[in-house]
C-alpha cells in the first residue's frame, strides 16, 4: 500500500496531510517527508512577557473568526483578502484558491473547531517585519479527517488597527489512510506518526526546543 503525503508549501500555507490520494512513483514513497524549516519571514513564537490591549485582543478575535468563518464556507477569496499584503504579493490568489479547494476535497464538511490558545509576540529587533504577532492554535474535525491541527500567525503593522494573517501551518491524517495505517503496520504506529505531525501545530515558548 502506498501512503500519500501530500505538502502543500509557500511563503504563506505550509499543510501536511496524508490522504488516500495517489501517491509518488516510488513504491517506497516514505510515510511522511521531513517538513521544512520554519519560513524565515515569519516569526517563531519564542515568546518575551508581553501582553496586548484589549483593543489588540479584540481585533485578533475578530480577524480569526473571520477567516476562519471565510474558509467554512469555501469563500477563499474573501480568506485570500485577509492575508498581509507582502504575502499576497508573493502567492497569487489563484495558487492559493487551488490549493484551499484541493484540501477541502480531501477533508469534506467541517464537523467541529476549537481555539486552543492565543499568543502574542510584541514589537522586537528580532522580528522580520516591526509591528505585533499573535499565534493562534487550533484543532478540527472534518467528515473525512479527525487528526487534525494547526495555526495561524497574525501580523499588526505599526500604527494600524487591524491585523492581517502572516502565515498557516496545517497537518492532518485523512479517516481512511488513519484506518489503513494502524491495519497494515499497528494503532500504535498511527498514533506516532500522528505525534510527530501534530507537534508541528504547538507554537512554541520561550526556552522550549
Amino acid at each position: 500500500m502506498r501512503y500519500a503525503a501530500r505538502i502543500l508549501c509557500s511563503l504563506f500555507l505550509f499543510v501536511t496531510g496524508l490522504s488516500g490520494a495517489a501517491a509518488a512513483d516510488t513504491p517506497q514513497a516514505p510515510l511522511v517527508r521531513q517538513a521544512p524549516p520554519p519560513i524565515s519571514q515569519t516569526p517563531q513564537m519564542s515568546l518575551p512577557l508581553w501582553l496586548p490591549s484589549a483593543e489588540q485582543k479584540q481585533e485578533a478575535e475578530k480577524l480569526s473568526r473571520d477567516y476562519f468563518a471565510a474558509l467554512d464556507k469555501a469563500d477563499f477569496a474573501a480568506a485570500y483578502d485577509m492575508m498581509d499584503e507582502v504575502v499576497r504579493s508573493r502567492l497569487h490568489q489563484e495558487n492559493y484558491v487551488d490549493k484551499k479547494t484541493e484540501m477541502q476535497n480531501i477533508l469534506g464538511a467541517l464537523q467541529e473547531r476549537t481555539i486552543l490558545k492565543t499568543e502574542w509576540v510584541g514589537p522586537s529587533k528580532n522580528a522580520p517585519f516591526p509591528g505585533v504577532y499573535a499565534g493562534v492554535e487550533m484543532t478540527a474535525r472534518y467528515a473525512n479527517a479527525s487528526r487534525y491541527c494547526g495555526y495561524i500567525v497574525l501580523y499588526q503593522a505599526p500604527a494600524e488597527k487591524i491585523f492581517q494573517v502572516m502565515r498557516e501551518e496545517i497537518n492532518f491524517i485523512e479517516d481512511r489512510m488513519a484506518q489503513e495505517i494502524s491495519k497494515e503496520k499497528s494503532p500504535e504506529d498511527l498514533e506516532k506518526t500522528w505525534t510527530e505531525m501534530s507537534g508541528r501545530c504547538k507554537l512554541k515558548q520561550r526556552g522550549e526546543p
